[in-house]
């Protein structure tokens, strides 16, 4: 391996490194999911646009205005409904919710695109992804206990998630490809922030110090740092090795809600999270390879 793909592979363990920290922030910062979420993007869109000052990239968008708008919506969705996820369900079955994003592209992408249908062994993913998203349930509660749970309504929250991210990614690949991958992100986030606005329930003098730092450094560190090292990995090793590296997520995120918050997890979820990293592991492969 060469040094600039050893880099590469460097670069994008710890994108997803980082990335599987944005549970530690949901779990610990004492707002409502929406409220940390407008924060995260006032700041981070703030931090690109001084960090990445290009007049000529933040205007060379004319005729995507309104792609922008609907994608940046859909991201402010897909933000609230995953810390939400992982407020309610918990760090590590929040993320493992959200991971079922890659099969959810692989169902919705024909139909979105207008390019057939699925094939057999598409469906057989899907099976898969969500045979693994209901071993996550506590079965040990009972059937009208598990879908009474804080769990069941966390994973329907991350599913949601996963579901808007899939159609935002999909409408980003076909119509916003044009644009630097920075402006595109950090329009995204202002029209998420301005719609976010005039649902927020605390007021910025209300928030603890604490909570100011927090959301700082995921703004920083968890958002903007990432995003960057996801582009610096792409340019040095091949997508379908970034695609398969990023699988390893939600194994990071349930590693760490373990260690640093004590949320373990069943022999059952255990294996419903083989499942659905499995599956997406498979699509991200096969999608990389096409």
């Amino acid at each position: 391996m060469s040094h600039s793909s050893r880099q590469g592979v460097y670069a994008i363990h710890a994108a997803a490194l980082i990335l599987s920290f944005t549970g530690y922030f949901a779990s610990t910062i004492n707002l409502p999911a929406l409220d940390i979420i407008f924060w995260r993007c006032l700041f981070a869109a703030g931090l690109i646009f001084v960090l990445l000052h290009r007049p000529k990239h933040w205007l060379a968008v004319k005729g995507q205005w309104g792609w922008l708008g609907l994608c940046g919506l859909l991201t402010g969705i897909h933000w609230v409904t995953y810390f939400q996820a992982m407020q309610w369900a918990g760090w590590g079955l929040g993320t493992l919710a959200l991971f079922t994003f890659p099969v959810m592209t692989a169902m919705l992408e024909p139909w979105i695109k207008q390019q057939g249908r699925l094939a057999g062994k598409d469906w057989l993913l899907v099976l898969l992804c969500f045979a693994g998203v209901l071993m996550l349930l506590p079965w040990h509660l009972g059937w009208q206990g598990a879908a009474q749970s804080q769990v069941f309504w966390g994973l329907l929250s991350g599913l949601l998630s996963a579901l808007v991210w899939s159609v935002r990614n999909i409408l980003v690949g076909k119509h916003l490809t044009g644009i630097n991958s920075f402006t595109s992100v950090a329009w995204q986030m202002w029209v998420a922030m301005l719609l976010l606005l005039p649902f927020i329930s605390q007021s910025p003098a209300s928030i603890a110090l604490v909570d100011w730092g927090l959301m700082l450094l995921l703004a920083a560190v968890v958002t903007a740092l990432p995003h960057a090292l996801i582009l610096t990995a792409l340019a040095r090793i091949p997508a379908t090795t970034a695609g398969m590296i990023s699988c390893i997520q939600p194994a990071y995120a349930i590693t760490w809600g373990w260690l640093l918050l004590g949320q373990s997890m069943s022999l059952l979820s255990l294996m419903g999270a083989g499942c659905i990293v499995l599956a997406a592991f498979y699509e991200s492969q096969r999608r990389m390879r096409a």
